[in-house]
């Protein structure tokens, strides 16, 4: 699960991480609570990234959404419409990096996604 890296990275800096294993589960954790920052995958099961960012920015127009992907920013124009962010994973072998279009500036974060 490529979340579970990146949840610890964030917890052992000292940010507040909930992982959920698909789009709707994420949706059911920012129904029951308030985030200041949502990271989610792009490519999840059961609900499309673009389709989960659409619901969030209804939802919770003001909690900005980090996308992670395989692949880079789907729009020669940039970022999708309610997207703050964009990482791009970087895999090489067994190491898993992400490159932030970017800066992250919120004190909890929740993980989305099994990619």
């Amino acid at each position: 699960m490529q979340s579970e890296p990146l949840a610890f990275l964030l917890e052992q800096a000292q940010y507040e991480v909930h992982l959920a294993a698909d789009g709707y589960e994420a949706l059911d954790l920012m129904l029951n609570g308030v985030s200041d920052v949502v990271v989610t995958d792009w490519g999840m099961p059961r609900l499309k990234g673009s389709e989960f960012l659409t619901l969030s920015r209804i939802l919770w127009p003001k909690t900005p959404v980090i996308v992670v992907s395989d692949h880079a920013v789907p729009s020669p124009v940039g970022l999708p419409q309610g997207a703050f962010g964009w990482l791009k994973k970087n895999r090489m072998g067994r190491r898993n990096r992400c490159r932030p279009s970017k800066r992250l500036s919120k004190q909890q974060l929740i993980g989305t996604g099994n990619n």
